[in-house]
């Protein structure tokens, strides 16, 4: 009798356990929802940068840490160029026909059609091309402004079939040149003595910086002459991409944390106010933080873009004293990228 009672309240011991069970999970709240929509559902990949011009990262401080949404519209490349405007098609509305030769490199297939002193090339995977006039450097400049320069870009992007949807332009420097200048030397900081101006603009996508290289050449750039010509345009392009959802990111406190222990990249150091013309080698010690934006960096041979936090700086060279300005980019996504892509 006493061993029948204990097999009872065995019984019920494991019922009300099981009773317990079912009440947690039938109580238990539902997962919370993405920011921003419904997530993608193929994981983002960490950005692989392309291997830059070996400058030690500097020691970096960071004032204040700007506030960030939690997550991000995720963007795929839905085509390459040859799915939407072949390469053939591109060059014939810019005047070149025949046969190209055909290059094979790390990046895809790249093409050059010549016609006298013009030529073009287009080919890889995300997309660059580069457009030679011909045109010399002809006259000083004197009335070519941010505002032309921008206009003429996007009026030969539109005869070229180049343009891409939801993509817009941020000026980022202007360079000038005289082929002609004592000791050889091309580019100048004397805009008075000029025959060339390069324009160059970054990418940008929902607003946002997106990047296909090292800042200043990962974007797209227009030179000018004198006589208001176009002398080249060369620049990446991205004919197709598609919001698919959102993802989540790291928070800004994590992306400072990776760029002080250096897990990121210094992508691009400029001098500003130089007063010679000649080659600078750069030593830094430290960079003061100005400014931080979120961003997409398109990786080689990657249909789906990945977000990054871009730190923009100000410092000094070490070599010279001149003022400089950095570019130094983190992955935003949770798992970090191991190496640097290969050209």
């Amino acid at each position: 009798m006493k061993r029948r009672h204990i097999v009872v309240l065995f019984a019920l011991f494991i019922v009300s356990l099981f009773s317990a069970y079912l009440w947690r999970t039938q109580k238990r709240p539902p997962p919370p929802q993405p920011i921003g929509g419904a997530r993608s559902a193929v994981p983002i990949p960490p950005p692989s940068f392309p291997p830059v011009p070996t400058i030690e990262q500097p020691a970096y401080v960071v004032p204040t840490e700007a506030a960030f949404p939690g997550s991000l519209p995720a963007y795929v490349r839905t085509s390459s160029f040859s799915d939407n405007t072949p390469p053939s098609s591109v060059a014939a509305r810019l005047g070149f026909s025949g046969t190209p030769k055909t290059l094979a490199t790390s990046r895809g297939s790249v093409y050059l059609w010549t016609n006298g002193a013009a030529s073009f090339t287009i080919g890889g995977n995300p997309a660059d091309f580069d457009y030679q006039s011909g045109e010399n450097a002809g006259r000083q400049i004197t009335t070519i402004t941010p505002e032309g320069a921008r206009a003429m870009l996007e009026a030969f992007l539109k005869k070229a079939g180049l343009t891409g949807p939801e993509t817009g332009f941020s000026l980022t420097a202007i360079h000038y040149f005289d082929p002609k200048s004592p000791g050889g030397a091309n580019e100048i900081f004397d805009a008075s003595r000029a025959t060339l101006a390069l324009f160059v603009f970054d990418y940008t996508l929902g607003g946002r910086p997106l990047y296909g290289g090292i800042p200043g050449t990962g974007g797209i750039s227009i030179r000018i002459n004198g006589t208001g010509s176009v002398v080249s345009v060369s620049g990446y392009w991205y004919p197709g991409l598609k919001k698919e959802g959102s993802f989540p990111i790291i928070s800004s406190a994590a992306a400072v944390a990776r760029l002080i222990a250096h897990s990121g990249v210094l992508l691009d150091v400029s001098s500003t106010n130089k007063t010679n013309e000649e080659p600078e080698t750069f030593s830094l010690a430290t960079t003061t933080i100005t400014k931080t934006e979120l961003g997409y960096y398109a990786s080689q041979g990657e249909s789906r873009l990945s977000p990054i936090f871009v730190f923009f700086g100000k410092s000094n060279n070490d070599n010279t004293g001149n003022p400089v300005t950095t570019v130094s980019v983190v992955s935003a996504v949770a798992t970090l990228s191991a190496t640097p892509a290969q050209r």
